[in-house]
């Protein structure tokens, strides 16, 4: 299982310097850039230090959509709940999360908001889930290169526990189980009807277990052909 680091429009290079330590100091090295060129500044180049490599290779993208398109599953960072996501993961559970479902996952995108205004809402369309770091306040604020740093270390623990495994098949991908569920949502036109309970059902099945998954995606696959018949 590869993780994936994605930085949602940067404004401070020096974050993008120290976010390149915290990731390879808990040893992962994939990171890319949405919309910015600010790792392009010496700034960047200056905090990264003995992680330069990392910053060199960044991988740039204009869009967010452009950025996950060869993810299985995108986790988004938030500081603030949304009222249409009812599907929250504290950091600290990520690992038992992660680990159910390794089987089904090759690459995993955790996406961080910009410093100055977070995700927009498009930009959360595009997570499948979102993650939060428990905060002692009520109005949360972390440094960017924090944030990913706690992160980072819990998904280090679960880089160190898991033994790292081909998806076997594409039938077992939780990226399949994601446009199964898409195409059988939309057949049924819940989302323009009742787009609270759409998201609602897409975030608990995103919950299930993986020996539900393949049930599902059965039943779903003969429900959506009987309905176009």
């Amino acid at each position: 299982m590869e993780i994936h680091f994605i930085l949602l429009r940067p404004v401070v290079p020096e974050n993008v310097g120290f976010v390149c330590r915290s990731i390879k100091n808990m040893g992962f090295s994939k990171l890319r850039v949405v919309g910015s060129d600010k790792h392009l500044r010496n700034g960047a180049r200056h905090t990264a230090y003995e992680s330069r490599e990392i910053l060199e290779g960044i991988e740039s993208f204009d869009s967010l959509d452009q950025a996950v398109k060869d993810m299985d599953l995108v986790i988004g960072t938030t500081g603030k709940k949304r009222k249409l996501r009812y599907q929250y993961l504290e950091s600290s559970k990520l690992n038992g999360f992660l680990e159910e479902r390794q089987a089904s996952l090759e690459k995993v995108a955790m996406v961080f908001g910009s410093e100055s205004d977070g995700m927009t809402t498009e930009e959360e369309k595009c997570c499948d889930m979102l993650s939060s770091i428990p905060m002692a306040i009520e109005y949360p604020s972390i440094n960017l290169s924090h944030s990913v740093m706690i992160y980072a270390y819990e998904l280090s623990k679960l880089k160190l526990e898991m033994n790292t495994s081909d998806v076997s098949t594409d039938e077992n991908k939780f990226k399949a189980f994601k446009e199964q569920t898409n195409s059988f949502l939309e057949i049924l036109e819940i989302g323009k009807r009742q787009p609270g309970l759409y998201q609602q059902i897409k975030d608990k099945m995103l919950a299930m277990k993986p020996e539900d998954i393949t049930l599902f995606m059965s039943t779903a696959r003969y429900l959506r052909n009987h309905l176009k018949k």
